[in-house]
């Protein structure tokens, strides 16, 4: 598609609202969840306009954005166009990845980070590549483009049917039979509880993104990295087997599938996907403890995931670098305390601790069973819970004393105090 005109900009935004909206509705159909949908495409649209246009941040309504984005220049309006649209597909690729892929959730992980992907390749071609003129709506566009891409994910697995669903032994011509002819209303009802969100899986790919740049030698930020090399280096303690599946990975582009089957490894599917678990989770430990995260952010990407935190009835989307900490409060919800409107303030997340706390991982310490604070604020505080306090420290608008579990507080010392002689 070719760039907006400076007298379509309105337009498009409102396009681009009318759009989320549908796709809201694959998760919140009701007439009652209108209010629910209208805050949610205003979040969308301004935590990405007001990257370009800070005056949009404080945009009340959706008639307030509309007025305040029309200095928005024509091609960050393209931009905040194909990358809420982007945002607004999560709830429609974890149905259709339900209804194709069946219930085995590594299957589905999978399938849903292939789309993903393919979503994001070619600076978000699939998306920008709609047009109204062809008579379908977006939804229908994106419902085609999606199914097509499963139906390339699940065709591809024919090679491989023990990775099908559920360890089950019927031939793959029947699976897919099978799947391509589920009903949608009872995948759409099966939600598993280990169940990866799509916003999961597109952070899990900026983590691949960082580790294989790290082993690209030929990378263009190479003198960059080279530092960086040298300070992961002594934090990886990595087996020379966890090493090779690394390097099949991220340095020569090979699937878990393929990995897999090779002879130092020949693992089952469940074998395979556990032990990558366990080397993303040791890698993602050596990271912090290197203290390259940033680093490797800067060259990679510049945008901190995002969550909605209900915050005095009000839903938000916040970068995860403004939440201070993550508690359990609930089977389904986890309580947080924020930087919110020149202030701060505690919200709850519709999201449970543990997937949470497991997502956000890069940006977060754990401190106790039910809790995990931010990085910035654990350094920021390093002088009071690294002494002989017993882990005591405080955050500012917050009259509790946090205390650092005692299993917990030697490999923070350890960590932050490599950050403060840095």
């Amino acid at each position: 598609m070719t760039a907006l005109s400076a007298e379509s900009e309105d337009v498009a935004l409102h396009q681009v609202a009318s759009a989320l909206d549908a796709l809201l509705r694959v998760r919140y159909a009701a007439d009652a969840d209108r209010e629910q949908r209208d805050k949610l495409v205003l979040n969308f649209l301004r935590n990405e306009a007001s990257r370009y246009l800070p005056s949009v941040a404080t945009a009340r309504t959706l008639d307030d954005l509309f007025s305040r984005a029309i200095g928005l220049a024509p091609e960050h309006v393209e931009i905040v166009r194909y990358r809420c649209l982007f945002y607004g597909c999560d709830d429609l690729v974890a149905l259709l990845a339900r209804k194709r892929v069946g219930s085995d959730p590594i299957a589905r992980e999978e399938a849903i980070l292939y789309v993903q992907d393919r979503l994001q390749r070619d600076d978000f071609r699939r998306i920008r590549s709609f047009s109204p003129t062809r008579g379908a709506s977006f939804v229908t566009y994106m419902w085609q483009v999606i199914n097509n891409l499963l139906l390339d994910f699940v065709r591809a697995q024919r090679k491989h049917p023990t990775k099908v669903a559920s360890g089950a032994a019927e031939a793959p011509e029947v699976f897919l039979e099978r799947v391509v002819s589920q009903d949608s209303r009872s995948a759409s009802a099966e939600v598993l509880p280990n169940e990866a969100s799509a916003e999961t899986l597109v952070e899990a790919q900026q983590l691949h993104e960082m580790l294989a740049e790290l082993m690209n030698d030929a990378s263009a930020a190479s003198d960059e990295l080279n530092p960086i090399r040298e300070r992961l280096r002594p934090h990886l303690k990595l087996t020379s087997k966890e090493r090779v599946f690394v390097k099949a990975l991220f340095q020569y582009d090979m699937t878990i599938g393929e990995v897999r089957e090779l002879p130092i490894f020949a693992m089952s599917v469940n074998e395979a996907y556990r032990f990558y678990y366990r080397i993303m989770d040791q890698l993602l430990d050596a990271f912090k403890a290197a203290g390259i995260l940033d680093s490797m952010r800067s060259l990679i990407t510049e945008v901190a995931p995002s969550v909605s935190v209900t915050i005095g009835g009000e839903v938000v989307v916040l970068a995860v670098t403004r939440i201070h900490y993550l508690e359990e409060s609930g089977r389904d919800s986890t309580q947080c305390h924020a930087e919110w409107r020149g202030t701060t303030a505690s919200g709850v997340i519709g999201e449970t601790f543990t997937k949470l706390s497991k997502r956000l991982a890069a940006y977060f310490s754990t401190i106790d069973s039910t809790t995990v604070v931010s990085d910035k604020i654990l350094a920021a505080s390093y002088g009071d819970w690294s002494n002989d306090s017993g882990g005591k420290f405080q955050i500012a608008g917050v009259t509790r004393t946090f205390v650092i579990a005692k299993r917990y507080l030697p490999e923070l010392r350890t960590r932050f105090a490599e950050k403060s002689s840095s």
